[in-house]
């Protein structure tokens, strides 16, 4: 903001005339549905989702569930490296290198329960590393982490609780703890 002027005459409320420039950040992520994806994903990463609503509907979910952590995979991989880069308190970046690992263990986790019906995980498409502005990442953040791995989590241990099959309620209890640890961060 700049080249300000302040109008007064009488009987009339004081008016100011500025100029003011800006840069406009859009991500992506930005034009993506209105409502939660469940957990992180980077900017950019596109998933062809199986359908859900076949005779496959479970393998598929399934399916779609390992492509989605694989998805955050990268994510938190593309934060580590932007925290290095900002030279993050270093319990920041543990805490994000810690969720590479338990992201690949879910991921891990949802293409075994995939193959029980026998279906592949969902392919995706990522871009390459890139750092973005301390801005852009807060942005990311706030949506990724906190609302979508917040979502992710929620989701989660509502299928804990109310799963038909004993062995998803162990492994989404699991992961519903490690996703609730991510929307933390």
């Amino acid at each position: 903001v700049n080249n300000c002027v302040v109008n007064t005459s009488m009987n009339q409320p004081m008016h100011f005339s500025c100029s003011v420039s800006y840069d406009m950040v859009m991500p992506n992520y930005i034009s993506r549905p209105l409502c939660p994806v469940p957990g992180r994903m980077p900017e950019g990463c596109r998933i062809e989702l199986a359908e859900t609503q076949t005779a496959q509907a479970l393998g598929n979910y399934f399916a779609n569930m390992a492509a989605m952590e694989t998805a955050a995979i990268t994510a938190f991989r593309y934060l580590v490296q932007e925290l290095k880069a900002y030279q993050a308190p270093q319990a920041l970046i543990a805490l994000a290198t810690a969720a590479i690992q338990e992201e690949t263990e879910h991921a891990q986790m949802a293409g075994l329960l995939a193959q029980t019906y026998a279906t592949e995980p969902s392919p995706l498409a990522l871009k390459d590393f890139q750092l973005r502005s301390l801005y852009e990442i807060a942005l990311e953040n706030a949506v990724e982490g906190c609302i979508n791995e917040t979502f992710a989590a929620a989701c989660g241990w509502w299928q804990a609780e109310r799963a038909e099959f004993a062995s998803f309620r162990t492994v989404i209890a699991h992961i519903s703890e490690e996703e609730t640890r991510h929307a933390a961060l």
